[in-house]
């Protein structure tokens, strides 16, 4: 068969850089063998945990001959490249390294499921566009997931060769000797280390992620810290600022106590990663020095002076613990004069979630600094409940080419909870796949990864759901709410305003409510063969978009629109079983939120 043929019957992902027809065919034999050389007489989990997978008992290095003759090669130009060549007499692999070494047996794993025993002769040569490939999770604005929910998701991350895991963190770790977690049910130290294990058995860096500046309100607003915030917010409205919720927002980095606070969280942190890396965060730091450091802020040259001795002194504290700091971009982009004082092995995270956003702007900007950068795009699954997968998909493909184009280090796909982290995982699992698939390789086509999405999930049908589900929110709209989907706005619109009522789209939307409820009764009538959480989480994700597309039409009178009472026990019943799901999958951390807004909107029906 020709190379076309030849790409389209191996149908792998990441899609490689080139397969070449060479040779004759293998055929793979019923007990296979690997020799391994130059890779450590005790093998790492990574590479151990695939030789198993794929049922290959390792042979010594003097062996004479073995079905796949694996090496690391240093030579070869790429971190983590791999050569793999197929021919009648067996697999010749060559890996630059230990990633590269489980990267070319993945490959190898994709080739022999799709193939048989059969193998066409072949030659891969391949390597990431992306050096650092990860997977940012919000774990501190609704759900905390269980260690176990949490580990699976390392699991499906290592299938899609991410290399790098952060979890954001707020008030939601057990900090010894504070009670600003009181209301959430915080992951403890042991929890961390066992997910940091985790983590490196399968090959990714566990990298802490705590905020350190910004987005402090969740431990502000608790009476034993609020003498340390930047400022209120009754004294910012005195100022004609509106604040962004009704506590205080960043810390005030005059106050001394305010550092010790800091330090004290980083020491009792810190030690249960072993990356070498740590995000500081920093970010949205929106109302640094209207308050208590505007003095300070004066003094020593500006807000952008006094942000970079922030950063600067977090850094210090974080070299402490052997770790090098990452930093959200946005606040830096203010002063890029400022740039230049932040410490040479500084990170910088570009972030921006629409398909528009200036990452080839930002990205010279930071590029041109010398520091290592990223760029961080988003699945776009918050503030929506199926997601907006046009957004996500273009918004990783714009990042990634900006970052290829202007040096990036990596790409981190963000996966944020906004008020109360309504929406299922499951909505985010196809931007996850497209993001480590055009990480890898930028030329990933979509139909690569809705296909690879059907095969890792077990379920073709599902993707097909979750599909329609994801482009639902352009479809119903007359003009889209920006970075969140109509009908998560309709579902918490209170009943006297209609800035999103005016927005619905009423035909399309009385459409869409009739695919939602035949997608509803077919995983109903015939349950997929997918796992638990992703099923459940569909059929919620279904349900809570119909209702809130429903409601939206008897707002306005529309006929056909659900009846009062059977809408209300409607909602009654997805609340039970929502809670079902989120107590299952999750700690029960802030599920009180989310009830609020169901009986909020039985309250309006």
């Amino acid at each position: 068969m020709d190379q076309r043929q030849l790409e389209k019957s191996l149908d792998l992902f990441p899609p490689p850089r080139g397969v070449l027809p060479v040779g004759r065919s293998l055929v793979w034999p019923a007990r296979p063998t690997a020799r391994l050389r130059g890779i450590p007489s005790k093998p790492p989990p990574t590479i151990v945990r695939q030789l198993d997978a794929m049922r290959l008992t390792a042979v010594t290095a003097e062996t004479s001959s073995a079905t796949v003759d694996l090496a690391i090669d240093t030579s070869l130009p790429h971190s983590q490249e791999y050569h793999l060549v197929i021919g009648e007499r067996g697999v010749n692999l060559r890996a630059a390294d230990l990633p590269g070494a489980l990267y070319g047996l993945q490959t190898l794993e994709q080739i022999i499921a799709s193939q048989g025993k059969t193998i066409p002769g072949l030659e891969i040569q391949d390597w990431p566009a992306m050096a650092r490939r990860g997977f940012y999770l919000d774990v501190s604005r609704g759900k905390v997931p269980t260690v176990e929910k949490l580990k699976s998701i390392i699991e499906y991350l290592a299938r899609l060769r991410y290399n790098e895991f952060q979890i954001y963190i707020e008030n939601v770790f057990e900090f010894p000797g504070h009670d600003f977690y009181a209301d959430t049910t915080p992951l403890t130290a042991a929890e961390m280390q066992q997910l940091d294990q985790t983590c490196a058995d399968y090959g990714i860096d566990f990298v802490p992620s705590l905020t350190s500046l910004g987005h402090f309100d969740k431990i502000l607003r608790h009476p034993r810290y609020r003498h340390l915030a930047e400022i209120e917010p009754a004294d910012l409205a005195a100022q004609g600022v509106k604040s962004w919720c009704d506590d205080p927002w960043t810390l005030c980095i005059s106050d001394p106590a305010a550092a010790e606070l800091i330090s004290e969280l980083y020491d009792a942190f810190l030690p249960n990663f072993s990356s070498r890396h740590f995000n500081i965060c920093c970010d949205e730091s929106w109302d640094l020095a209207l308050g208590r450091s505007r003095q300070y802020a004066a003094r020593i040259g500006g807000v952008g002076e006094a942000y970079v001795r922030w950063i600067n002194h977090c850094a210090a504290m974080a070299a402490r613990h052997g770790k090098s700091i990452a930093l959200w971009g946005d606040i830096i982009l203010n002063h890029p004069e400022k740039m230049s004082s932040l410490p040479q092995d500084a990170t910088l995270l570009e972030w921006g979630y629409e398909a528009d956003h200036p990452f080839d702007q930002h990205g010279e900007i930071f590029a041109r600094t010398g520091r290592p950068w990223y760029v961080c795009p988003g699945t776009s699954s918050w503030q929506s409940f199926g997601g907006r997968l046009d957004t996500a998909l273009a918004n990783i493909r714009s990042a990634v080419a900006a970052g290829q184009r202007h040096g990036a280090a990596g790409m981190l796909l963000t996966d944020w909870g906004d008020y109360g982290h309504q929406q299922c995982f499951v909505v985010s699992v196809l931007p996850v796949i497209a993001g480590g698939g055009v990480a890898w390789n930028p030329q990933t086509p979509d139909s690569a990864i809705y296909t690879f999405a059907g095969r890792m999930v077990g379920d073709q049908r599902a993707i097909a759901h979750l599909k329609r589900l994801g482009m639902l929110h352009g479809r119903i709209a007359t003009r889209r709410p920006r970075n969140s989907s109509l009908e998560f706005r309709l579902f918490r619109e209170p009943p006297s305003e209609h800035t999103y009522l005016d927005m619905l789209d009423i035909q399309a939307a009385k459409e869409a409510l009739v695919e939602l409820e035949q997608s509803i009764t077919a995983v109903d009538q015939s349950p997929l063969r997918i796992n638990a959480h992703l099923q459940h989480g569909l059929v919620i994700s279904l349900k809570m978009s119909a209702i809130a597309i429903g409601h939206g039409l008897r707002r306005l009178g529309e006929v056909g629109a659900p009846e009062s009472a059977a809408q209300r026990d409607r909602i009654k019943a997805l609340a039970a079983q929502y809670q079902i799901h989120w107590h299952r999958w999750n700690k029960p951390s802030r599920w009180v939120d989310i009830q609020y807004w169901f009986d909020r909107l039985i309250r309006q029906v």
